[in-house]
Order: structure tokens, then sequence, then C-alpha cells
């Protein structure tokens, strides 16, 4: 379980996008988007930012269950052999952005971001995960409770 932990500790720190899965009650379908993001030191939480006037926060408001997909796939034919994908299952709520750990963090991540993330149409959510699954070759399946 250590070496599990380790491994996610590093995905999170060596990727720098994902893939945030929220719900769409207009379409009664999962709906998947882009997102830049950061997690917390203890992998507890995972921090993101959206413009507010989006579907993604819309969902988010309505069903604040969500996955977060990480993978390091590079799109050539070792992947099946080598990569390794890792899908968070938590709760988002927004938070506000006077947390200057959280922003700095963030942004020592993300440099690029900074206007964005100071913009007042724009929301920060934080994720709590619950649970980790973390996939290599496809088959090696483990579970990290979070809770």
């Amino acid at each position: 379980m250590e070496n599990s932990k380790k491994q996610i500790t590093c995905m999170m720190n060596e990727q720098t996008l994902a893939v945030l899965s929220t719900y769409n009650a207009e379409f009664e379908q999962p709906y998947g988007t882009i997102i830049a993001f950061y997690n917390s030191d203890n992998l507890k939480n995972i921090f993101f930012a959206t413009p507010k006037a989006t579907r993604k926060y819309a969902n988010l408001l309505k069903c604040p269950k969500v996955s977060v997909l990480i993978d390091t796939r590079k799109n050539d034919g070792a992947d099946i052999g080598v990569s390794a994908a890792l899908t968070a299952l938590g709760t988002a709520r927004e938070i506000t952005v006077n947390n200057d750990n959280i922003l700095g963090a963030f942004l020592d991540k993300h440099p690029q971001l900074k206007s964005f993330l100071e913009s007042p149409s724009t929301a920060l959510f934080s994720v709590e995960v619950h649970k980790y699954i973390l996939v290599n070759r496809f088959q090696d399946v483990t579970e990290l409770d979070m809770t």
C-alpha cells in the first residue's frame, strides 16, 4: 500500500492536467472536461479553478460528486504495458481564494494561470477525495480509501 501511495503522490505532482467528470442533469449523462489541478500534500484534496459562466460550474452546484482522472499515457504503443491511470472519487465544493497557501501552491504549479485565478469570474474548487483507484498496465488495480 505504501508503494501505491508513493506512486499516487508522484503522478499527482508530475501531471499538470486531469479530466474532471461531473454529472450533467440536462443530458442525464456524465460530463468530462480538462482541468489544471493542484493537490494537497496529504492527498486528501484536489484543487482546480473554473469560470463561473460554464456548464462545469453549473454541474458542480447541482451535483458535487465528481471523479478526477489523471494518467501517464504518452499516446504511443508502449502505453499498454507501462501507463497508469488514477481515478479520484470525491465531493467538490467551492472555496474562497483568500487562502494564500493554496493559491500560492496552485500558482507554483501553474504560474500561467495567475490572472485567471485572480479574476472575480473564476471559482476555486476543492475536491475532498474519498477514494483513489490506481490502475497500472491496464489490469493491476489498487484502491486507497481516504476516509
